[in-house]
């Protein structure tokens, strides 16, 4: 829950503002969404099927790639590379847990919502305010996933929404 109040919170912040201190929370955010994709792929698996693993490495792998210092790497910004991997995995996941009734249709919603909204708004005009709206779905599925799973940490017990 802490990744997507601090995800969605910093969806308002110009990254640009630069510094250590930002540079650590995004580092403390990265992290924390490292553990909540386990997490959550942990409460779907039985119910995601082969999507929600194929999701899951690719979140993971993309998140992995953009914990810590922003860098290129043979002139090709892993930031970029690392997120798209991410939101393509975490779309991937979305369906599978949607198919499996595995999450809330809403969470599955504003993941999908966040890949289509964030890589199109980059696609068409850059960053800016689709960026900012990306990052706020993003944010707020991962608060209620989290949510989900504090108040019913069975998995089997949830019902098609």
């Amino acid at each position: 829950m802490m990744a997507g109040v601090l995800r969605a919170g910093t969806s308002f912040q110009a990254y640009s503002a630069g510094g250590v201190e930002i540079e650590v929370l995004y580092l403390v955010i990265d992290l924390l969404l490292l553990f909540a994709i386990v997490a959550v792929y942990a409460y779907v698996r039985e119910r995601s099927g082969w999507m929600g693993l194929v999701g899951f490495v690719l979140a993971l792998a993309g998140t992995g790639s953009i914990v810590g210092p922003d860098g290129t790497l043979g002139g090709v910004d892993m930031y970029v590379v690392g997120a798209t991997t991410l939101s393509i995995g975490l779309t991937v996941l979305s369906v599978g847990a949607w198919r499996g009734a595995a999450l809330p249709r809403a969470v599955c919603a504003l993941w999908i919502g966040s890949t289509v909204i964030g890589v199109g708004g980059y696609a068409v005009q850059g960053p800016g305010v689709w960026l900012t709206l990306a990052g706020l779905a993003f944010g707020v599925g991962f608060l209620l996933a989290g949510l989900r799973m504090w108040r019913d940490p069975e998995a089997e017990t949830m019902e098609r929404m």
